[in-house]
């Protein structure tokens, strides 16, 4: 007899808890917490003095805005100059005269020599200078080429030093006033999140993974407001956490018509009508066993 007492002390618990996984219309509930979508440090591209900060915190931006600036003074100088001299065309209009010289010279000296005029080497002289004459025009167009690399080049620099944003979001902090400076240590400017498309993040213990699956649906409750928001779960971590034994869990919400903030502590209850249809059919007995 103690030991039967013993055996029903030790598997009630259990029975008790598979009860509350799978028992009609009770779902298992994890809390954990509201999370933006997106959150993003926005980094400084170059290194450089801060020149300008256009937003605070609680700013709304739009994607393409410019949120910072480093100083350019010397980068929009440097485009100024690439410029000027992508401008310059008269070394290929000097060479291409050149060549036109030359060639109308050839033409007369092949003329000349078929007549017996001159001699077969003044001949092979002109028809040098014309191949000398078409590479240096050749090379003032490869230069002319080079200078407009020049300019794209020195037009990206001056780019780089402008951080914009990159999505739709909300600032949510500042990390540099004017003047400061920017280091490759510690480029980070803002930081942008997304507060109209936030996730639920949990874990969930791998005993109820069974209920949690990619594309199914689940219930999220926050508290503030206190509402029930539907959602559908966005990723499952194909790793177990060692410490806790469980998995991190990712549910997107639909938020057009709440107001929830991110941060918020929150509770996720999964729906297990796909579970249990799962458990049921792994517990029908197969055909063989019933013949």
């Amino acid at each position: 007899m103690p030991c039967i007492s013993r055996s029903i002390s030790i598997l009630l618990p259990m029975v008790l808890m598979c009860g509350h996984v799978l028992g009609q219309g009770d779902s298992p509930q994890f809390d954990g917490l509201l999370e933006p979508l997106h959150d993003i440090e926005l980094a400084a591209s170059e290194v450089g003095v801060v020149a300008y900060v256009g937003v605070k915190i609680g700013d709304r931006v739009r994607e393409g805005q410019v949120i910072a600036r480093l100083n350019d003074e010397s980068q929009r100088l440097s485009v100024a100059i690439a410029k000027q001299s992508a401008a310059t065309r008269g070394a290929i209009l000097a060479a291409e005269a050149e060549y036109n010289l030359h060639l109308n010279r050839t033409e007369q000296m092949r003329q000349l020599r078929q007549e017996d005029y001159i001699r077969p080497d003044e001949l092979k002289r002109a028809e040098a200078d014309l191949e000398i004459a078409a590479n240096r025009w050749l090379q003032a167009k490869e230069e002319a080429s080079l200078r407009q690399e020049e300019l794209k080049r020195a037009e990206n620099q001056l780019r780089r030093q402008t951080i914009i944003a990159p999505i739709d979001g909300v600032i949510a902090k500042t990390y540099r006033q004017p003047g400061e400076y920017v280091s490759p240590g510690d480029p980070v400017i803002a930081r942008l999140i997304s507060t109209d498309q936030l996730i639920a993040v949990v874990n969930v213990p791998t005993r109820y993974l069974s209920l949690a699956k990619t594309g199914n649906q689940a219930t999220v409750f926050t508290t503030t407001p206190r509402q029930s928001i539907t959602g559908t779960i966005l990723t499952v971590s194909p790793m177990i956490d060692g410490e806790s034994g469980t998995i991190q869990v990712r549910v997107s919400l639909n938020l057009k018509s709440s107001s929830c903030l991110a941060g918020d502590r929150c509770t996720v209850a999964f729906s297990q009508a796909k579970a249990e249809l799962q458990i049921g059919r792994s517990n029908a007995p197969s055909n063989s066993r019933r013949q």
